[in-house]
């Protein structure tokens, strides 16, 4: 599979290429550009909206669409997505009385295009998590699958936080577990549905990381 990458912090880009062609991603939690990705792709309701601009839209157009989504919220997100630079707020000229819709950007598309299969909500809920995403790599790159093995991995996690984040991931049928005899512990796995969304996840990080890497001088 190819040497693990080093943290952000330490490495320009977020993953590596692997062996099979396959970009394994290894974050720093505290490097400003995980932060921007995972403030962003986190939060709830982002790639909800970004899947629905597929086409522009007017704020109340796009508040009536999506249910359970009230006005401040919204606001909120749409806010967010403006400050990432996925979305524009674009005038519209159509007669006497211009106004505006909310769109894509090519980033926005892009990252659209992307997400377009995942499950509701599964997105968000990796990212907000922000240890998760090193769970499901350690787990995906083989290199630690015992729970004392993922804590020494991921030195900066406590042992009540990865508990938390491996309870989700079942909960989620992304990671399993088994119990084994020799030695005898439990062994965490990814599901293949937690194998195929972490691959998922990779393109719009990297796609992410070159737009906030166009940004920042």
């Amino acid at each position: 599979m190819g040497d693990k990458p080093l943290p952000l912090s330490q490495e320009r880009s977020i993953g590596t290429e692997a062996d099979n062609g396959v970009y394994k991603i290894h974050f720093d939690a505290k490097d400003d550009k995980y932060v921007s990705i995972s403030e962003t792709l986190g939060r709830q309701w982002s790639s909800t909206l970004l899947k629905f601009l597929s086409e522009g839209k007017r704020f109340n157009k796009v508040k009536e669409g999506i249910k359970g989504l009230n006005s401040k919220t919204l606001s909120t997100n749409l806010s967010n997505l403006l400050d990432a630079g996925l979305i524009e707020h674009h005038e519209v000229k159509n007669g006497r009385v211009p106004y505006y819709e909310y769109r894509l950007t090519e980033r926005g598309s892009e990252l659209a295009d992307l997400t377009q299969n995942s499950e509701p909500g599964m997105i968000e809920g990796v990212f907000k998590r922000k240890h998760l995403l090193n769970i499901m790599y350690e787990l995906f790159s083989g290199g630690a699958n015992h729970f004392n093995q993922l804590r020494k991995a991921l030195a900066v996690i406590s042992a009540k936080t990865l508990s938390l984040n491996l309870k989700y991931a079942e909960r989620k049928g992304l990671v399993k577990k088994a119990v084994i005899e020799n030695p005898s512990g439990v062994e965490y796995s990814l599901t293949e549905a937690g194998k195929s969304l972490y691959e998922e996840l990779i393109e719009p990080v990297l796609v992410f990381e070159q737009f906030y890497d166009q940004r920042t001088p």
